[in-house]
Protein backbone atom coordinates (compact mmCIF):
# COMPACT_ATOMS: atom_id res chain seq x y z
CA UNK A 1 0.00 0.00 0.00
CA UNK A 2 1.54 3.77 -0.98
CA UNK A 3 -0.12 6.70 0.25
CA UNK A 4 0.80 9.81 -1.29
CA UNK A 5 0.57 13.65 0.57
CA UNK A 6 -1.03 16.31 -1.08
CA UNK A 7 -1.87 13.36 -4.06
CA UNK A 8 1.28 14.64 -6.27
CA UNK A 9 2.84 11.70 -6.39
CA UNK A 10 2.26 9.17 -9.15
CA UNK A 11 4.31 6.39 -11.49
CA UNK A 12 5.51 8.94 -13.54
CA UNK A 13 6.82 11.19 -10.94
CA UNK A 14 9.41 8.20 -10.44
CA UNK A 15 11.66 5.92 -12.16
CA UNK A 16 9.55 2.50 -13.16
CA UNK A 17 10.45 -0.34 -10.62
CA UNK A 18 13.26 -2.31 -12.67
CA UNK A 19 12.71 -5.52 -13.84
CA UNK A 20 15.51 -8.69 -13.15
CA UNK A 21 17.07 -9.58 -9.67
CA UNK A 22 20.72 -9.28 -8.47
CA UNK A 23 22.45 -11.62 -5.80
CA UNK A 24 20.54 -11.45 -2.76
CA UNK A 25 20.90 -8.84 -0.25
CA UNK A 26 22.20 -8.80 3.27
CA UNK A 27 23.59 -7.16 5.80
CA UNK A 28 26.64 -6.96 8.17
CA UNK A 29 28.51 -4.87 10.75
CA UNK A 30 29.51 -1.39 9.05
CA UNK A 31 32.49 -1.75 10.97
CA UNK A 32 32.60 -4.80 8.42
CA UNK A 33 33.50 -2.26 5.97
CA UNK A 34 35.70 0.91 4.73
CA UNK A 35 35.95 3.75 2.33
CA UNK A 36 37.82 1.18 -0.05
CA UNK A 37 34.00 -0.14 -0.29
CA UNK A 38 31.90 2.95 -0.44
CA UNK A 39 34.66 4.70 -2.86
CA UNK A 40 33.58 1.72 -5.47
CA UNK A 41 30.89 3.77 -6.36
CA UNK A 42 32.27 6.99 -7.13
CA UNK A 43 30.93 8.04 -10.57
CA UNK A 44 27.72 6.48 -9.71
CA UNK A 45 26.12 9.32 -8.54
CA UNK A 46 28.16 9.24 -4.96
CA UNK A 47 28.31 12.90 -2.95
CA UNK A 48 29.33 13.43 -0.37
CA UNK A 49 27.55 12.17 2.22
CA UNK A 50 28.29 8.90 0.58
CA UNK A 51 31.81 9.42 2.23
CA UNK A 52 33.19 6.93 4.55
CA UNK A 53 34.09 10.12 6.34
CA UNK A 54 29.81 11.27 6.79
CA UNK A 55 28.66 8.07 7.25
CA UNK A 56 31.16 6.68 10.47
CA UNK A 57 30.91 10.60 11.80
CA UNK A 58 26.85 10.13 11.72
CA UNK A 59 26.71 6.95 13.09
CA UNK A 60 29.20 7.84 15.85
CA UNK A 61 27.42 11.08 16.90
CA UNK A 62 23.79 9.93 16.19
CA UNK A 63 23.23 6.16 16.51
CA UNK A 64 21.84 5.55 19.87
CA UNK A 65 25.38 2.54 20.67
CA UNK A 66 27.04 3.47 18.00
CA UNK A 67 26.91 1.14 15.79
CA UNK A 68 24.90 0.41 12.06
CA UNK A 69 24.67 -2.01 9.65
CA UNK A 70 25.14 -2.08 5.77
CA UNK A 71 22.65 -3.75 4.02
CA UNK A 72 24.21 -4.78 0.60
CA UNK A 73 23.53 -6.45 -2.74
CA UNK A 74 26.46 -8.80 -4.30
CA UNK A 75 29.21 -9.37 -2.18
CA UNK A 76 31.34 -7.35 0.40
CA UNK A 77 34.34 -6.68 -1.70
CA UNK A 78 32.27 -6.15 -5.13
CA UNK A 79 28.84 -4.74 -3.55
CA UNK A 80 26.28 -4.10 -6.27
CA UNK A 81 24.54 -1.62 -4.01
CA UNK A 82 24.57 -0.51 -0.16
CA UNK A 83 22.52 0.92 2.18
CA UNK A 84 23.83 1.85 5.68
CA UNK A 85 21.03 1.61 8.12
CA UNK A 86 21.30 2.27 12.15
CA UNK A 87 17.94 1.16 14.59
CA UNK A 88 17.07 4.51 16.65
CA UNK A 89 15.60 4.74 20.19
CA UNK A 90 12.38 3.68 21.44
CA UNK A 91 9.63 1.25 20.89
CA UNK A 92 9.26 0.96 17.47
CA UNK A 93 13.25 0.34 16.56
CA UNK A 94 12.93 1.64 13.23
CA UNK A 95 16.01 1.21 10.64
CA UNK A 96 16.84 4.79 9.34
CA UNK A 97 19.43 6.09 6.37
CA UNK A 98 23.08 6.85 8.06
CA UNK A 99 23.54 10.42 7.77
CA UNK A 100 20.32 11.44 5.96
CA UNK A 101 17.83 13.03 8.24
CA UNK A 102 19.85 13.50 11.14
CA UNK A 103 21.88 15.73 9.41
CA UNK A 104 19.55 17.61 6.93
CA UNK A 105 21.05 16.10 4.01
CA UNK A 106 19.55 14.33 1.35
CA UNK A 107 20.54 10.85 0.32
CA UNK A 108 19.94 8.25 -1.81
CA UNK A 109 21.47 4.35 -1.44
CA UNK A 110 24.37 3.67 -3.41
CA UNK A 111 24.00 1.41 -6.54
CA UNK A 112 24.83 -0.07 -9.74
CA UNK A 113 22.01 -0.98 -11.19
CA UNK A 114 18.49 -0.87 -10.89
CA UNK A 115 18.60 -4.80 -9.95
CA UNK A 116 20.91 -4.50 -7.17
CA UNK A 117 18.30 -1.84 -5.62
CA UNK A 118 15.18 -4.46 -5.68
CA UNK A 119 17.34 -7.20 -4.15
CA UNK A 120 18.18 -4.18 -1.44
CA UNK A 121 14.51 -3.89 -0.97
CA UNK A 122 13.66 -6.98 -0.16
CA UNK A 123 16.49 -7.54 2.41
CA UNK A 124 15.51 -4.50 4.10
CA UNK A 125 11.67 -5.63 3.50
CA UNK A 126 12.74 -8.55 5.56
CA UNK A 127 13.77 -6.93 8.57
CA UNK A 128 10.14 -6.33 9.40
CA UNK A 129 10.84 -2.83 10.68
CA UNK A 130 9.86 0.77 10.09
CA UNK A 131 12.37 2.95 7.24
CA UNK A 132 12.97 5.92 7.39
CA UNK A 133 14.67 7.17 4.77
CA UNK A 134 14.72 10.85 5.42
CA UNK A 135 14.41 13.58 2.55
CA UNK A 136 15.13 11.01 -0.56
CA UNK A 137 15.54 11.87 -4.36
CA UNK A 138 11.97 11.26 -6.01
CA UNK A 139 14.10 9.91 -9.44
CA UNK A 140 15.57 7.33 -7.24
CA UNK A 141 14.75 3.46 -8.28
CA UNK A 142 14.47 3.02 -4.93
CA UNK A 143 11.02 4.25 -4.57
CA UNK A 144 9.43 2.49 -7.01
CA UNK A 145 10.64 -0.68 -5.89
CA UNK A 146 9.80 -0.22 -2.46
CA UNK A 147 6.02 0.85 -3.80
CA UNK A 148 6.24 -2.53 -5.87
CA UNK A 149 7.68 -4.71 -3.00
CA UNK A 150 5.61 -3.41 -0.11
CA UNK A 151 2.37 -4.14 -1.21
CA UNK A 152 0.45 -6.61 1.34
CA UNK A 153 3.57 -6.16 3.86
CA UNK A 154 2.97 -2.12 5.12
CA UNK A 155 1.83 1.36 3.71
CA UNK A 156 4.76 3.32 2.22
CA UNK A 157 4.10 6.81 2.88
CA UNK A 158 5.70 9.82 0.27
CA UNK A 159 5.42 13.24 1.09
CA UNK A 160 6.33 15.82 -2.36
CA UNK A 161 8.22 18.23 -0.70
CA UNK A 162 8.11 22.12 -1.37
CA UNK A 163 11.60 22.58 -1.51
CA UNK A 164 14.23 21.46 -3.43
CA UNK A 165 17.38 20.20 -2.38
CA UNK A 166 21.09 20.00 -3.05
CA UNK A 167 21.07 22.90 -5.60
CA UNK A 168 24.01 21.93 -8.37
CA UNK A 169 26.01 24.47 -10.96
CA UNK A 170 27.68 22.40 -13.48
CA UNK A 171 30.91 24.00 -14.25
CA UNK A 172 30.58 23.51 -18.03
CA UNK A 173 32.34 26.02 -20.85
CA UNK A 174 29.88 28.53 -19.59
CA UNK A 175 31.17 28.97 -16.50
CA UNK A 176 35.03 29.15 -17.56
CA UNK A 177 35.43 33.07 -16.56
CA UNK A 178 32.60 33.11 -13.39
CA UNK A 179 32.53 36.34 -13.54
CA UNK A 180 31.22 36.93 -17.27
CA UNK A 181 28.94 33.88 -16.58
CA UNK A 182 26.93 35.93 -14.14
CA UNK A 183 26.12 38.68 -16.15
CA UNK A 184 26.93 41.73 -16.55
CA UNK A 185 24.12 43.30 -13.85
CA UNK A 186 24.83 40.93 -11.60
CA UNK A 187 29.04 41.60 -11.93
CA UNK A 188 28.35 45.28 -11.70
CA UNK A 189 26.67 45.27 -8.33
CA UNK A 190 29.17 42.45 -6.74
CA UNK A 191 32.37 44.93 -8.15
CA UNK A 192 30.36 47.97 -6.57
CA UNK A 193 30.33 45.96 -2.89
CA UNK A 194 33.42 44.55 -3.34
CA UNK A 195 35.04 48.02 -3.96
CA UNK A 196 32.75 48.98 -0.41
CA UNK A 197 33.74 46.47 1.23
CA UNK A 198 37.78 47.57 0.47
CA UNK A 199 36.97 50.89 1.90
CA UNK A 200 36.48 49.48 5.50
CA UNK A 201 39.55 47.05 5.08
CA UNK A 202 41.95 44.79 2.92
CA UNK A 203 39.15 42.09 1.47
CA UNK A 204 41.19 38.35 1.23
CA UNK A 205 39.59 35.47 0.53
CA UNK A 206 41.31 32.49 2.46
CA UNK A 207 41.10 28.66 1.22
CA UNK A 208 42.44 26.73 4.15
CA UNK A 209 43.54 22.70 3.06
CA UNK A 210 44.05 21.92 6.66
CA UNK A 211 45.86 19.33 8.75
CA UNK A 212 43.72 17.85 11.16
CA UNK A 213 45.77 19.76 14.21
CA UNK A 214 44.41 22.71 12.16
CA UNK A 215 40.29 21.85 12.50
CA UNK A 216 39.72 22.88 16.10
CA UNK A 217 40.53 26.31 15.89
CA UNK A 218 39.23 27.18 11.86
CA UNK A 219 35.71 24.86 12.76
CA UNK A 220 35.82 27.63 15.84
CA UNK A 221 36.44 30.32 13.69
CA UNK A 222 33.74 29.06 11.07
CA UNK A 223 31.24 28.56 14.12
CA UNK A 224 31.91 32.43 15.71
CA UNK A 225 31.11 33.75 11.87
CA UNK A 226 28.06 31.78 11.49
CA UNK A 227 26.39 33.04 15.08
CA UNK A 228 26.88 36.60 13.62
CA UNK A 229 24.02 35.50 10.84
CA UNK A 230 20.33 34.89 11.02
CA UNK A 231 20.96 31.34 12.31
CA UNK A 232 22.84 32.75 15.14
CA UNK A 233 19.50 35.09 16.31
CA UNK A 234 17.09 31.59 15.03
CA UNK A 235 19.34 29.72 17.22
CA UNK A 236 20.21 26.99 14.34
CA UNK A 237 23.61 27.86 14.39
CA UNK A 238 26.17 25.36 15.75
CA UNK A 239 26.73 27.25 18.27
CA UNK A 240 23.59 26.15 19.80
CA UNK A 241 23.37 22.58 18.55
CA UNK A 242 26.12 20.42 20.42
CA UNK A 243 24.60 17.65 18.54
CA UNK A 244 25.57 19.01 15.25
CA UNK A 245 29.10 20.64 16.34
CA UNK A 246 30.06 16.80 17.37
CA UNK A 247 29.10 15.78 14.03
CA UNK A 248 31.15 18.52 12.06
CA UNK A 249 34.12 18.19 14.92
CA UNK A 250 34.15 14.30 14.19
CA UNK A 251 33.35 15.08 10.40
CA UNK A 252 35.72 17.71 9.53
CA UNK A 253 38.60 15.79 11.65
CA UNK A 254 38.55 12.75 9.06
CA UNK A 255 37.91 14.75 6.51
CA UNK A 256 41.06 16.89 6.82
CA UNK A 257 43.23 13.05 7.24
CA UNK A 258 41.93 12.29 3.92
CA UNK A 259 42.73 15.73 2.39
CA UNK A 260 39.12 16.72 1.22
CA UNK A 261 38.32 19.42 3.68
CA UNK A 262 38.67 22.83 2.63
CA UNK A 263 37.86 25.96 5.76
CA UNK A 264 36.85 28.93 3.21
CA UNK A 265 36.92 32.96 4.86
CA UNK A 266 36.30 36.06 3.55
CA UNK A 267 38.18 38.68 5.30
CA UNK A 268 37.70 42.62 6.03
CA UNK A 269 40.42 43.99 7.51
CA UNK A 270 41.01 41.60 10.98
CA UNK A 271 37.64 40.57 10.55
CA UNK A 272 36.36 36.90 9.18
CA UNK A 273 33.04 38.14 8.11
CA UNK A 274 31.48 35.09 5.76
CA UNK A 275 32.71 31.59 6.02
CA UNK A 276 32.37 28.19 4.51
CA UNK A 277 32.95 24.37 5.61
CA UNK A 278 33.67 22.86 2.13
CA UNK A 279 35.43 19.78 0.52
CA UNK A 280 36.24 18.44 -2.16
CA UNK A 281 35.47 15.41 -3.12
CA UNK A 282 34.74 12.85 -6.48
CA UNK A 283 35.78 15.82 -8.40
CA UNK A 284 33.53 18.98 -7.30
CA UNK A 285 33.22 21.33 -4.55
CA UNK A 286 30.91 20.61 -1.56
CA UNK A 287 29.19 23.54 -0.01
CA UNK A 288 28.57 21.83 3.40
CA UNK A 289 27.65 24.90 5.91
CA UNK A 290 28.27 28.92 5.49
CA UNK A 291 27.91 31.69 7.96
CA UNK A 292 27.87 35.52 7.55
CA UNK A 293 28.57 38.44 9.78
CA UNK A 294 25.18 40.50 9.69
CA UNK A 295 27.13 43.33 10.22
CA UNK A 296 28.82 43.71 6.87
CA UNK A 297 25.57 42.91 5.38
CA UNK A 298 25.75 45.84 3.14
CA UNK A 299 28.77 44.30 1.17
CA UNK A 300 27.04 41.13 1.15
CA UNK A 301 29.86 38.60 2.22
CA UNK A 302 29.08 35.67 1.57
CA UNK A 303 28.16 36.64 -1.93
CA UNK A 304 31.57 37.99 -2.13
CA UNK A 305 32.91 34.54 -0.79
CA UNK A 306 31.01 32.13 -2.71
CA UNK A 307 32.13 33.95 -6.35
CA UNK A 308 35.56 33.15 -5.07
CA UNK A 309 34.71 29.82 -4.06
CA UNK A 310 33.33 29.41 -7.69
CA UNK A 311 36.79 30.77 -9.23
CA UNK A 312 38.66 27.98 -6.83
CA UNK A 313 36.35 25.39 -8.50
CA UNK A 314 36.83 26.42 -12.18
CA UNK A 315 40.58 26.82 -11.59
CA UNK A 316 41.07 23.47 -9.69
CA UNK A 317 39.12 21.97 -12.80
CA UNK A 318 36.10 20.43 -10.98
CA UNK A 319 32.95 19.70 -12.88
CA UNK A 320 30.51 20.82 -10.20
CA UNK A 321 30.18 23.07 -7.28
CA UNK A 322 27.48 21.60 -5.15
CA UNK A 323 25.59 23.94 -2.45
CA UNK A 324 23.95 21.17 0.16
CA UNK A 325 21.30 21.12 1.95
CA UNK A 326 17.79 22.81 0.48
CA UNK A 327 17.32 25.10 -2.45
CA UNK A 328 16.86 29.03 -1.18
CA UNK A 329 16.12 32.55 -2.82
CA UNK A 330 19.73 33.40 -2.73
CA UNK A 331 20.84 29.73 -4.57
CA UNK A 332 18.46 30.28 -7.16
CA UNK A 333 20.25 33.41 -8.07
CA UNK A 334 23.01 31.18 -8.63
CA UNK A 335 21.46 28.30 -10.07
CA UNK A 336 18.39 26.64 -11.18
CA UNK A 337 19.50 23.61 -11.03
CA UNK A 338 18.19 21.28 -7.85
CA UNK A 339 17.29 18.37 -7.17
CA UNK A 340 12.86 17.11 -6.12
CA UNK A 341 12.23 15.21 -2.64
CA UNK A 342 10.28 13.37 -1.17
CA UNK A 343 9.66 12.72 2.84
CA UNK A 344 10.00 8.96 2.27
CA UNK A 345 9.08 6.42 5.19
CA UNK A 346 7.60 2.61 5.27
CA UNK A 347 5.40 0.95 7.89
CA UNK A 348 5.12 -2.85 7.86
CA UNK A 349 1.58 -4.20 9.06
CA UNK A 350 3.03 -5.38 12.80
CA UNK A 351 3.14 -4.31 15.95
CA UNK A 352 6.68 -1.94 15.42
CA UNK A 353 4.52 0.00 12.46
CA UNK A 354 1.93 1.04 14.55
CA UNK A 355 4.22 2.27 17.26
CA UNK A 356 6.18 3.69 14.87
CA UNK A 357 3.14 5.68 13.01
CA UNK A 358 1.58 6.33 16.78
CA UNK A 359 4.95 8.27 17.19
CA UNK A 360 5.25 10.02 14.04
CA UNK A 361 1.95 11.60 14.44
CA UNK A 362 2.68 12.69 17.96
CA UNK A 363 5.93 14.27 16.71
CA UNK A 364 4.39 16.18 13.78
CA UNK A 365 1.74 17.64 15.59
CA UNK A 366 4.63 18.90 18.10
CA UNK A 367 6.37 20.27 15.43
CA UNK A 368 4.21 22.13 13.68
CA UNK A 369 3.18 23.45 17.07
CA UNK A 370 6.88 24.34 17.77
CA UNK A 371 6.70 25.72 14.12
CA UNK A 372 4.06 28.36 14.31
CA UNK A 373 5.70 29.75 17.54
CA UNK A 374 8.86 30.33 16.21
CA UNK A 375 7.60 31.98 13.07
CA UNK A 376 5.44 33.88 15.08
CA UNK A 377 8.64 35.65 17.06
CA UNK A 378 10.91 35.05 14.53
CA UNK A 379 11.23 35.58 10.82
CA UNK A 380 14.59 34.73 9.54
CA UNK A 381 15.63 36.53 6.25
CA UNK A 382 17.05 34.10 3.20
CA UNK A 383 20.27 35.61 1.77
CA UNK A 384 24.07 35.10 2.16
Amino acid sequence: MTVTVNGDITDDDTASAPGGEATEARAAPLSAFSEITVDMFRGRGQTVMHSWEWLQSAVDIYAPDGRADMYFAGSKDQPLALAPMYRTAGLSRRLRLVGSIDTGETIDVMHADGAAVRALVKALLAVSRPLDFGHFPIGSPLTACLRDLAKGRGVVVMRRLPMRAMPFIVLDESWAEPDKAIGAKRRGKINRKRRRAAEIGEVKTRIVNPSPDEVEALLDQFIAVEAKSWKGKARTALAYDPKQTAFMRRFCAMAADRGMLRFCFLDIGENAVAAQVATVFDGRFWSIKIGYDEGFSKVSPGELLLLDLIKYAVEQKLTHFEFCGKEAEWTRRWTPLAHEITALRYYPYNLFGVLAVAGDACALIWNRVKSAWRNKSFSAPQRV
